[in-house]
């Protein structure tokens, strides 16, 4: 009795929270770090990198866009990157990013950005209020180059529309703001280190073959050990090009991806003998080629 039920009309009754019926003098501090929503099923949550556009476009026709960059320490090791420029509006956009994605279950879901600015003058971006209209809402990042999550507001998913491709587009208001992610997240209330911990595990890395979120030492050695090995029974984590062979395409694939994502402890960080390691590496394999 008083609970509601099972259907795809908006739901009215809900849990109370201190908010509904206080007191207005109570007190809660969240503790720091919380565990990420592992309870939501599968399908409640959208991660997308910022550099998995569909396309980007140019509405003025002047040739300014958004670029890929690629930045250590971000995740999947690229960003979009504003062009530098004068403030624009909303009216007469400068560029936008567009994104097709679609989703799996009907609900309301908060959009998060991951993204920063560097200055007072290069701190904010456009985001749209639906999906398929151009982004006239300004959303404000960090000014120090530290990337920052953001709440963007809700999205409504009707059940007509589960499944169905839908595009979301994000315009440049400033230039060299830089976007690194977004998450579609039912929950509309995650803390930073849920979402740090929801893009971490839905992250992959190129050139990332131990899983640790880092490309580095670990991974070359992974490939080195296995060279000119059939897989099996070579190990197939050494062939990330899925040729069945490891070889010159497996090598490509971990340095030109090389210090992408984020170091697991200051001990995974290459030192200058680490850079050496490589160039002895390379060379070793030039010969034994030739031999």
């Amino acid at each position: 009795i008083g609970a509601d039920e099972v259907s795809f009309a908006q739901i009215v009754r809900k849990p109370l929270t201190t908010n509904d019926v206080g007191a207005s003098w109570f007190a809660y501090d969240p503790p720091d770090n919380w565990p990420p929503p592992v309870q939501l099923p599968p399908g409640d949550f959208l991660v997308i990198e910022a550099e998995d556009f569909t396309a980007i476009t140019d509405p003025d026709s002047d040739g300014d866009v958004w670029t890929v960059e690629q930045v250590v320490g971000a995740s999947g090791g690229e960003v979009i990157k504003a062009p530098t420029g004068s403030l624009t509006s909303a009216i007469a956009h400068e560029t936008l990013a567009l994104y097709d994605i679609s989703f799996s279950v009907s609900g309301d879901y908060t959009a998060y950005y991951l993204s920063r600015g560097f200055s007072g003058s290069s701190d904010s971006f456009f985001t749209p209020d639906d999906f398929g209209v151009d982004p006239d809402v300004v959303e404000n990042v960090s000014s120090n180059g530290s990337f920052r999550w953001e709440n963007g507001g809700e999205f409504t998913i009707d059940q007509v529309h589960v499944g169905m491709p839908l595009e979301f587009r994000l315009g440049r208001r400033e230039g060299s703001t830089e976007i690194d992610a977004i998450i579609f997240h039912q929950n509309g209330g995650l803390t930073s280190q849920q979402l740090d911990a929801i893009l971490s595990s839905a992250t992959v890395i190129d050139g990332d073959l131990d899983g640790d979120g880092f490309v580095g030492i670990n991974d070359l050695n992974i490939v080195l050990s296995n060279w000119n090995l059939a897989v099996p029974p070579g190990d197939p984590s050494a062939d990330p090009s899925g040729d069945g062979f490891v070889g010159i395409d497996d090598l490509n694939e971990v340095l030109g991806n090389w210090n992408a994502g984020t170091p697991p402890s200051a001990s995974n960080i290459p030192e200058p003998g680490t850079a050496c390691l490589v160039t002895l590496s390379l060379a070793w394999l030039g010969r034994r080629r030739r031999d």
